[in-house]
């Protein structure tokens, strides 16, 4: 099973758009079939609430090397290249190196998920005043569509596996090693493969647990999970 399918059974989307600057609590704006936009920074922001939020480590749900989710080369190069842009490498461009890329194959280790219950956010919503909040935002409530992020799992490795129709690819390995400066490490493990290794001092955002906030004349009705059978992020 891929990693995709083994996070959307638990509820997560595994994160694949360019955009990974995601975290707990943060609210969403999914209008339509539009793409998803950061909305607020925090659901305090909307909802002024007595309730108090307070975030659990999931320790059964964790990611290891042996879940990988393949992508065709010129996707999953630019997917590389989006979740190891915070190690501020002068240059990224790899595809440039390698020139005859099939398919690249990426998995995670070093993971934690963060997540706050469904109970305690419905509880905060519905202990929040709704009267000072504007119209603007209580329309886009009644439309459904807000949506926010209840779970994320992080990690601090990234591990890559790079296949090419080269016979060879020691220059190449020596190429890519200049480009990621002991950050990033490469390796020939075969005569056509290469790997990648990325190590983080910080954990970043990998997959995603949502809920969109269903509202009806103003009034909070439920959470509706989004993240279990769709590509949000």
């Amino acid at each position: 099973m891929t990693l995709s399918k083994t996070l959307h059974k638990q509820g997560y989307d595994l994160i694949l758009g360019s955009i990974r600057n995601q975290d707990t609590l943060q609210l969403w704006l999914k209008k339509g079939a539009n793409k998803i936009d950061l909305y607020k920074d925090s659901i305090v922001e909307i909802f002024h609430s007595d309730s108090s939020l307070i975030p659990i480590t999931n320790n059964v749900l964790s990611v290891n090397a042996l879940e990988s989710e393949t992508f065709d080369f010129s996707m999953g190069i630019g997917l590389v290249q989006n979740i190891i842009a915070p190690l501020k490498l002068a240059n990224t461009d790899f595809k440039n190196k390698i020139n005859c890329g099939k398919k690249v194959t990426i998995s995670y280790n070093n993971s934690y998920t963060k997540e706050f219950t469904f109970g305690d956010i419905e509880e905060f919503i519905v202990a929040a005043e709704t009267k000072d909040i504007s119209s603007a935002v209580m329309a886009h409530l009644n439309k459904n569509d807000i949506v926010v992020i209840t779970g994320i799992i992080y990690a601090k490795s990234l591990n890559v596996t790079i296949e090419t129709d080269a016979s060879e690819n020691s220059d190449v390995v020596a190429s890519l090693n200049e480009i990621g400066e002991g950050k990033v490490k490469f390796n020939s493990d075969s005569s056509s493969n290469i790997s990648m290794n990325a190590n983080s001092d910080e954990y970043f955002p990998i997959a995603v647990k949502a809920h969109r906030i269903v509202f009806n004349n103003d009034k909070f009705k439920k959470l509706i999970l989004v993240t279990d059978n769709r590509n949000f992020f």
